[in-house]
């Protein structure tokens, strides 16, 4: 910022201190309103998009989108949050619900959204020209991730998550939102499914 002759002596006047103590001034009120829109936008335990935080950039995205775009949306839940819990402790609960959510965003692109829904729900959405088939490869990527993280973690449990997506175009009308349900039906379709099979 400042620039000096080399080999040439200069002295600290007071104007220049009083200048740079506004310029370090500026740079932390910048930081501080940084780290306070952080907070007010991310979830503090996963690092994921809140809800107010989707909001604001789905807002972004739609305002950018084409009207041939399409809306690709995930929704991921864990499964058997409380029995972890019960059994193992909340500590291990977090640990499965950080785990649940680095498997959520490593199938997420850099235009897209990787949000905390709930407690031990997320969702995945991208608005772009999406192809309907593109839903699968990212759901085996997901469960390839977990995969990973379960085979270096070495807990005593399995990690596991239900998942269901959507691909709707946006000239049809429907909402985010409204996809995000079509989503969430399918979620709770392979969770139930897989209780089924538990019982079997």
């Amino acid at each position: 910022v400042l620039r000096f002759e080399l080999g040439k002596p200069h002295h600290m006047t007071c104007v220049i201190r009083n200048w740079l103590k506004n310029v370090n001034s500026g740079l932390h009120i910048s930081r501080t309103a940084h780290r306070l829109e952080s907070l007010s936008t991310r979830d503090g335990m996963t690092g994921a998009y809140n809800r107010r935080g989707m909001e604001l950039m789905l807002d972004h995205m739609l305002r950018k989108a084409a009207p041939e775009d399409n809306v690709l949306a995930f929704v991921i839940d864990m499964d058997r949050l409380k029995y972890i819990n019960d059994t193992f402790g909340h500590a291990d609960g977090d640990f499965g619900i950080n785990a649940i959510c680095s498997a959520a965003m490593s199938i997420t692109r850099d235009n897209e959204l990787c949000v905390r829904a709930g407690g031990d729900e997320f969702y995945v959405i991208g608005i772009g020209a999406y192809d309907p088939s593109e839903a699968e490869k990212r759901i085996a990527g997901f469960y390839e991730a977990l995969g990973q993280i379960n085979a270096s973690a070495n807990k005593p449990y399995t990690l596991s998550a239900s998942i269901g997506s959507a691909c709707i175009p946006l000239a049809s009308g429907m909402t985010v939102m409204g996809i995000i349900r079509i989503a969430d039906a399918k979620m709770y379709e392979n969770k139930v499914q897989k209780k089924m099979q538990r019982k079997d």
